[in-house]
């Protein structure tokens, strides 16, 4: 059985939840055609998906058939850094179930059959379930020491469980995730232990765990380790970026069951604080590396920055339900810059290579600190150099391996990605009782029903986000009153759309409303005015203080070293027109990188050394020379070796009377 005879292969069901104005889609009932997100949703799940089993597989199958002997007995007690390792593929197990949905890999449902061949012995007689803990000599530490993410494992192999149960209809894995969830709810239910979630994803699994079964016990235990955590008194984005955006999607789900008021305003209050004071330009969060943490107001450096992959996927979930909740717009607008900059550029074009971190700028060279030895310890030494200041995409990430090869020790980031692309589809569309609403564009296809069960098929074609001209046309088989809901980005400065002869205007950072009798063939012709803006940041992010960086559409832009040879693009300063604009121009090349729109703006840059790093500010200026830089999207770079690259530039001064005469 398949998603496509269920019908059922939601990423989040909301069809009973009293706080949800709309409704998600199923993963099925939308088809990316060919385009951007056509060809990378076909990557995810030809290459990455297949790639990651192998790699997983390598990393814990030998894991968890150790766990289940019960003869073994390790050799010491497990160390913090090497906790919840199991999580990846139970992650890995939620990509390939929604995989399944568009039937792309033959060989699917046998690795799923592979894994809980080696997941299920594990369990114990009390439904308890952590390969760590699982030989009989470590009993005694279970939930002693939160710090090992027993609970943050639990809550992927949940997710994963009702994935496999939603698009297949089998059972199987869900009864393991149950029969834990079980054991969870009678060890902590009493409250009588003090057991925070390390690092959580526990919330919202249960929570979904509550929408599948209707069992009031996993909502009430989601609820439990919410506030178990503090979430009420939470007044700003902190810590852990990954742990406090994951925490932030529990809340979002209890609410939209509980209708629990301080919920909403808590996740109301860290989400400005997000998107005012914590956030880059291209929606990632985590601007400490310390702590892989969100930092102070305004921490978001640039090279060493932090802005994990998976902290740009917990940011997309949150901004995904908050939409589900009244149909706010400017969720879908921060949830459409995190997909186009600061997720998909986790990952390779090819699918086999990921960043964990996302720097915003490189230097391009290597660096080592020949006085601490010790860092690469047990590391490939070559590899620890190149890292330091030229980051490059890894094949991996080492997780249980005898020889290391990477200084982080974790593949989460991997499987993250190939889940969250393989929910793709069901982020495009929603519904409600007054109709579809439409948030991503991208040429697509949506075969579902209204509200009141009506069967709808609408069809995108467009060549979005390289262009804003987008056709939307209803293919129902049958004529029917409803509204076409169609969000007109923040990012667009006006937008208008045509249908049956009439022009409706839309307000940029909202949904336009077109409601009438569709028949068969009626269409709309959406038009998102796209132009090259400078965008600049608050003064207090000091990296980027007086710079600016190129945005077009939803694409954030980068000036890397492979198409600007010879130049030195991180002295460069960007020549800017009267108008506030840059200087130049969009050109779309099918033969780079997959087919990208690129940038050639006007530019100066120095022609000499500065000289003494520091130098008094009535000397002369440096001598420079007019250059034009080729940009090409951020999600893009890195993908022809290490080199350098930045998203900030300076901006060249002008004078009225004598033309360019130096930059900030």
């Amino acid at each position: 059985m398949t998603a496509e005879t269920t019908g059922r292969d939601y990423v989040i069901d909301l069809s009973r939840s009293p706080g949800a104005r709309l409704q998600p889609v199923p993963v099925s009932a939308v088809t990316l055609s060919e385009g951007f997100w056509g060809r990378r949703f076909q990557v995810n799940a030809e290459r990455t998906i297949p790639y990651e089993y192998q790699m997983i597989k390598q990393d814990l199958f030998a894991k968890f058939q150790r766990a289940a002997d019960p003869e073994f007995t390790p050799d010491e007690i497990p160390a913090h850094n090497r906790r919840a390792r199991e999580a990846n593929l139970f992650r890995w197990l939620e990509a390939a179930a929604f995989g399944l949905s568009h039937d792309h890999d033959p060989d699917l449902d046998e690795w799923m059959r592979q894994a809980l061949d080696v997941i299920e012995p594990v369990q114990d007689e009390d439904g308890y379930l952590h390969a760590m803990f699982a030989p009989h000599a470590f009993r005694n530490l279970r939930w002693t020491d939160a710090a090992m993410n027993e609970l943050y494992a639990a809550g992927h192999m949940i997710q994963g469980a009702i994935a496999h149960k939603r698009t297949t209809g089998d059972d199987r894995f869900i009864a393991i995730a149950r029969r834990f969830a079980d054991h969870i709810y009678e060890t902590f239910s009493d409250g009588g232990r003090d057991h925070r979630p390390s690092h959580p994803v526990i919330e919202m699994a249960l929570v979904e765990l509550y929408r599948e079964t209707r069992e009031r016990k996993y909502l009430d235990l989601a609820c439990y380790f919410i506030e178990h955590a503090g979430a009420g008194e939470m007044e700003q984005l902190a810590g852990h970026a990954v742990q406090i955006l994951f925490l932030m999607c529990g809340l979002v789900d209890a609410y939209m069951e509980t209708g629990e008021d301080s919920y909403r305003r808590t996740s109301d209050r860290l989400w400005k604080n997000m998107v005012e004071k914590k956030m880059y330009v291209t929606g990632a969060v985590g601007g400490r590396v310390i702590g892989e943490a969100v930092g102070q107001e305004f921490e978001l450096p640039h090279e060493h920055g932090y802005a994990e992959t998976c902290a740009a996927i917990g940011s997309t979930m949150w901004n995904w339900r908050n939409l589900h909740l009244d149909g706010d717009a400017r969720y879908a607008d921060l949830m459409e810059l995190c997909w186009y900059n600061s997720i998909i550029s986790g990952v390779s074009l090819d699918g086999t290579r990921f960043f964990y971190e996302n720097p915003h700028a490189s230097g391009g060279r290597p660096y080592a600190d020949p006085w601490r030895p010790e860092l690469i310890q047990g590391y490939d030494a070559t590899f620890y150099r190149g890292w330091i200041e030229a980051p490059t995409r890894q094949d991996w990430f080492w997780v249980d391996r005898d020889e290391p090869k990477h200084m982080y020790r974790v593949a989460c980031c991997p499987p993250n990605l190939a889940r969250t692309i393989a929910q793709l589809p069901a982020y495009f569309y929603s519904t409600s009782g007054d109709g579809v609403w439409v948030h991503m564009y991208g040429s697509s296809t949506l075969d579902w029903k209204l509200a009141d069960g009506t069967p709808v098929k609408v069809v995108q074609t467009t060549a979005y986000p390289w262009e804003g001209e987008i056709q939307i046309t209803v293919q129902s088989a049958s004529p029917d009153e409803f509204s076409l809901f169609l969000r007109i980005p923040g990012w667009c400065r006006s937008a208008a759309a045509q249908c049956g002869g009439r022009r409706y205007d839309g307000v940029p950072g909202s949904y336009l409303e077109i409601r009438r009798t569709w028949s068969r063939g009626d269409s709309v012709e959406l038009d998102l005015f796209m132009t090259v803006e400078l965008i600049v940041a608050n003064p207090l992010v000091a990296e980027a203080r007086e710079s600016v960086a190129l945005k077009r559409g939803p694409i954030v832009y980068c000036i890397e070293g492979e198409d600007n040879a010879g130049m030195r693009i991180r002295e460069a300063a960007v020549v800017v027109g009267s108008n506030g604009s840059p200087r130049g121009q969009s050109e779309y090349r099918d033969d780079l990188l997959d087919g990208v729109a690129t940038l050639k703006v006007d530019a100066i840059e120095p022609t000499e050394e500065w000289g003494p790093i520091y130098t008094p500010i009535d000397e002369p200026a440096q001598p420079t020379r007019a250059i034009t830089l080729t940009a090409i999207p951020y999600f893009a770079w890195n993908n022809r070796g290490p080199g350098e690259m930045t998203i900030w530039l300076r901006r060249a001064r002008t004078d009225a009377a004598t033309g360019l005469d130096g930059a900030d």
